[in-house]
């Protein structure tokens, strides 16, 4: 997967979700929808990173594990998710 197909995912798929979510305060669909899409991108990025050889972790578990030790903010959204 390309740099160019992480931003395609990203942006149209992920990152609109989360708007629209933002923007639909209690709607949960669009909280779940975000969120599961979110959380994909993270999938998604990992494989990129790892084939790019910008990390060095094979399993995106794992390193989602090292991520949400690292950031509260993932760590809410991988629980989450």
């Amino acid at each position: 997967m390309s740099k160019e197909q992480v931003a395609v995912y990203f942006e149209p798929v992920a990152a609109e979700n989360a708007r629209l979510a933002i923007a639909s305060s209690g709607d949960l669909r669009r909280a779940i929808n975000a969120i599961l899409t979110l959380d994909g991108f993270f999938g998604t990025l990992h494989a990129e990173l790892y084939e790019q050889g910008a990390i060095t972790e094979p399993s995106d578990d794992i390193w989602k594990e090292e991520l949400a030790q690292q950031n509260e903010d993932y760590r809410l959204l991988r629980d989450c998710a």
